[in-house]
């Protein structure tokens, strides 16, 4: 199966954070509320951090807890409204409310990004299995992605962006791939990215509500207001594809 060969590379996969440092455990101090729950604990360096998970067993609950979000992400709009203009980007996991191939990726975040028209338009036809590559311009562009998590024909992997937006490194991947899961599994047709699950990386505050309009997008979780109230230094949040996938696609 797809997990037996990504195996082989493991080391071009990255581990993924929405902030920084390493991962922390699950702590013992949780303020557990109906749609979430929010872990103190320390990181390895003792400082404060908070880990959030949701806490969903049903498609109204998944519904709720989207709403709830996005009333989270106003107040942060209005908490960090008067120093916008030196820290303007959010951290952010965009969770889509279906994967999506990399060709509508690319049409999407050029509706974002002015920096990545020219560069999409440049891929042409082979746009299907590579993602644009453009030198991202702060303060104009509104999504700056950094991770990429997909679906492929026998599993699911997640790369960096600059990766995927080399060409040439990822149709090699995808031939070595393709050819131990046709000579162990006996399957033909692999596909590495199938469709693309989830984006992680920054948002711009002036983009952020922009994508709760988006029809692509299910959720755009800028984490929790402990952060940018201080009460933290650092915070976790993951995207929430595999709570779609249950409640939201059958």
């Amino acid at each position: 199966m797809l997990k037996r060969s990504f195996m082989l590379l493991a080391l071009l996969f990255f581990a993924c954070s929405c902030t920084t440092g390493v991962e922390i455990p699950w702590g013992p101090n949780a303020d557990v509320s109906q749609l979430e729950e929010r872990i103190y604990d320390k990181t390895p360096d003792g400082e404060d951090a908070l880990v959030v998970r949701p806490n969903i067993a049903s498609r109204d609950d998944l519904l709720r807890y989207r709403d709830m979000k996005i009333l989270e992400a106003q107040e942060i709009l209005e908490l960090t409204e008067e120093r916008g203009g030196e820290r303007p980007y959010f951290p952010v996991v965009i969770t889509l409310a279906q994967p999506i191939p990399i060709s509508e990726l690319n049409d999407m975040l050029s509706g974002y990004d002015p920096s990545m028209e020219k560069s999409i338009a440049a891929l042409g036809p082979s746009k299907s299995v590579q993602l644009g590559k453009a030198q991202f311009e702060k303060g104009v562009d509104r999504i700056l992605p950094n991770i990429i998590r997909f679906n492929s024909t026998t599993g699911r992997g997640q790369l960096s962006y600059d990766s995927m937006s080399d060409g040439k490194q990822m149709a090699r991947m995808e031939d070595e791939l393709a050819k131990l899961e046709r000579e162990q599994n006996g399957i033909e047709g692999f596909e590495l990215v199938a469709g693309v699950r989830s984006v992680m990386g920054g948002v711009h505050r002036d983009g952020l509500m922009a994508l709760y309009d988006d029809s692509r997008v299910f959720l755009a979780d800028i984490g929790p207001i402990e952060l940018y109230r201080g009460d933290v230094v650092t915070a976790y949040w993951d995207d929430v594809s595999d709570l779609v996938s249950t409640y939201l696609s059958r």
